[in-house]
């Protein structure tokens, strides 16, 4: 996925009845100690997955 980063936390959703599963940042507040569904990141999730299916992960191809 685009801009990796090690320190991420993310969230997902799966929903059984549609069969979808949404991906989330996840971010903390400190000061209240709670933790805020962030950014949808499902777009990306699934364009990387595309990329992975199609083979074009792999250089030199």
């Amino acid at each position: 996925m685009d801009e990796r980063r090690a320190n991420a936390s993310y969230r997902y959703y799966i929903n059984l009845i549609n069969k979808t599963v949404t991906l989330f940042e996840e971010n903390y507040n400190y000061r209240t100690d709670r933790f805020k569904k962030g950014k949808d990141l499902t777009h990306r999730y699934t364009s990387y997955i595309e990329t992975l299916n199609n083979g074009n992960h792999e250089k030199g191809k």
